[in-house]
């Protein structure tokens, strides 16, 4: 049985989260059914037991040789998505459909509405040809399922497939000192990811200055300045954290990566951290999102600090590996950092995280995609 994937974000050393996605896809799957994984771009990586190659470079007729296709499809021609005769199972995993809201919300109004119409539309013609859907988690199945029923599409299956991690753990080292993010020992804060209009970066900033009032001279290291996708740049806010950080006079407490990072040593540096960051405003986007960057803290074994309201939110208060605040609270923020810096609180912290993470290894993760594709291959015999 032949599977086909296409991913729409560079497959490359410096990934962003959906690369990192069908690169895993490619090489968990290649161990049970013959794989090609096509990318927008020419990839700098090898591919460990399947096939890989740019999109571009391959015929349409190639493709009609693979039993079932599976991809985002916001970036891919509709024309091989319609010329496709297997079974085409479409990836829901980033809700596109209420995030480019957040990419578009400072364009003009009729900007907006052609902007927002057009992904609206391929939304609806991606879900019209679907055979079923991946989703990373419950709350995108109602949504999408929701969407079905409002377009009056027939309901298809749905697969619950998040994002996974690898089952090693990181080496025992100091990274941040070695590249020169930490001069002591004093606490670096890790923003692990884009910094986009929809993500809050201002509120750790806050939070810093309430810990230097205390005398504690805590650091943020943001690893997300640059994007590596092409179509992303614009919506980062790097300007705004900066202009903010003068304002309120942390300028040497915060530290940027000047380029996307490798994927190993994004988590190198997440790893020697002292907690990972992630905060947000209160959006849809919020509500329904997968995180990859949460992944990354698992993989890394490391604490982190989370703002309500979103999937992860509630699995990190409830295994207790890591802190939740509310919305831009930066007095929360500065006392879950506070926290963070004791050595016990970390420690225990990362005994619950040995422990969650497992149930993330890719293997455990892509199980459901290898049983559906079977049963269907075995139903089409």
């Amino acid at each position: 049985m032949k599977v086909v994937l296409i991913s729409s974000h560079p497959v490359s050393s410096r990934m962003a989260g959906p690369g990192i996605r069908y690169y895993k896809f490619a090489e968990n799957l290649s161990k049970e059914f013959e794989t090609l994984l096509l990318t927008p771009n020419e990839p700098d990586i090898k591919a460990k037991g399947f096939e890989m190659m740019r999109l571009s470079s391959l015929k349409w007729k190639e493709i009609k040789k693979y039993d079932f296709l599976i991809t985002q499809g916001y970036r891919v021609p509709l024309r091989i998505l319609y010329s496709f005769d297997g079974r085409k199972i479409i990836d829901l995993y980033t809700p596109m459909v209420v995030e480019y809201e957040e990419h578009i919300k400072n364009f003009g109004m009729m900007r907006r509405i052609f902007k927002y119409g057009r992904v609206i539309l391929k939304t609806y013609l991606l879900m019209k040809i679907a055979d079923a859907f991946l989703c990373a988690n419950e709350r995108q199945v109602l949504f999408y399922k929701g969407m079905l029923k409002a377009w009056n599409i027939k309901e298809k299956p749905f697969l619950l497939l998040p994002s996974g991690i690898d089952e090693e753990e990181p080496e025992d080292r100091d990274y941040l000192k070695i590249a020169g993010f930490r001069k002591g020992d004093e606490p670096v804060f890790v923003w692990n990811g884009g910094i986009w209009r929809w993500l809050d970066p201002f509120t750790p900033l806050r939070a810093i200055k309430e810990l230097k009032k205390d005398g504690i001279q805590a650091k943020i290291l943001f690893l997300g300045k640059k994007t590596p996708v092409r179509e992303e740049k614009g919506i980062e806010t790097v300007d705004e954290v900066l202009k903010e950080a003068e304002r309120l006079g942390t300028m040497e407490n915060v530290l940027f990566a000047d380029d996307w990072l490798r994927y190993e040593d994004c988590i190198r540096f997440v790893s020697a951290s002292t907690a990972g960051i992630c905060t947000f405003y209160k959006t849809l986007e919020t509500e329904i999102s997968f995180r990859t960057r949460f992944l990354d803290c698992l993989s890394a074994i490391t604490p982190m600090i989370w703002t309500d309201g979103d999937y992860f939110s509630h699995l990190i208060r409830s295994q207790e590996i890591g802190f939740v605040i509310s919305p831009e609270d930066f007095i929360q923020m500065k006392d879950a950092m506070r926290n963070l810096i004791e050595k016990e609180v970390q420690k225990k912290m990362k005994e619950r995280i040995r422990e969650l993470r497992k149930n993330f290894f890719w293997k455990e993760v892509i199980k459901p995609l290898i049983k559906f594709l079977k049963e269907k291959a075995i139903f089409s015999g």
